[in-house]
């Protein structure tokens, strides 16, 4: 027989665990914006795109679109000022008109194209009235060309025909298929029309067109004493009698 052993008891303790989440609060900070007075910013060419060809000494006007963008508007006597580069014959200041921010302004400057062929650019730059340049440098860039004229054409005068030439066979007295009374006066000279009165019945005239010239034919009339052609003993009797010769019959 087997000795009892004692089971100890057990004794299941359950611990449960709670997770707290953990909140970060992020602090945003607004940093205000500092006004730095006037702005611009290039938009676009209006006219005059880059490296365009022109015919030199021609006058042109170059235009850019550009934006006010700054905190302040641009005031009167904002001018745009030459910088450096080609001049091409511009005034060194141009004004601009007064602009608010947010607003575009399109700003015209009148140039010429150098005389001498050859690539030209020329820079400019937005100024305000108390002489602060600000904004982008706007540039213009051409290509001046020089156009040569054709030159004129002559005509050598031993080349020019004085007079039309003849066809050939022309003065043979054969108005042929070529010829015509302007080519060929010799051989189809004018063509005499028939003249109605004229006493000649011509080919083209009849008796309806022409009666004067081809008037009825006269027809014979039986017992005028004639024996014509159309008439015989038998027709015309009276006209064409039988002789009563006698006829001696020899023995």
């Amino acid at each position: 027989m087997l000795p009892t052993v004692a089971i100890p008891e057990v004794t299941v303790t359950t611990v449960e665990t709670m997770l707290v989440p953990t909140i970060v609060v992020e602090e945003t900070h607004v940093i205000p914006t500092v006004c730095s007075g006037y702005g611009g910013t290039y938009v676009a060419d209006v006219t005059i795109s880059d490296g365009m060809e022109i015919e030199a000494g021609t006058s042109f006007t170059k235009v850019w679109r550009v934006r006010s963008d700054g905190c302040v508007p641009w005031p009167e006597g904002t001018v745009l000022s030459f910088d450096h580069g080609s001049q091409m014959g511009a005034p060194a200041n141009v004004p601009v008109p007064q602009t608010s921010p947010g607003t575009n302004a399109d700003i015209s400057v009148g140039m010429i194209v150098p005389a001498t062929a050859g690539e030209y650019e020329g820079y400019w730059q937005l100024q305000s009235p108390d002489g602060v340049r600000f904004g982008p440098n706007l540039f213009v860039k051409i290509n001046s060309v020089t156009i040569v004229p054709l030159p004129a054409t002559t005509l050598d005068p031993a080349l020019v025909p004085t007079s039309m030439p003849l066809p050939v066979g022309c003065g043979d007295g054969t108005c042929n298929g070529s010829e015509t009374f302007v080519t060929c006066p010799a051989d189809c000279g004018l063509v005499v029309l028939p003249v109605c009165g004229d006493g000649v019945c011509n080919g083209v005239e009849t008796m309806l067109s022409c009666p004067a010239d081809c008037g009825i034919a006269t027809l014979p009339v039986c017992g005028d004493g004639v024996c014509n052609s159309s008439e015989t003993f038998l027709s015309c009797p009276a006209d064409c009698k039988i002789s009563l010769t006698p006829i001696i019959v020899q023995p």
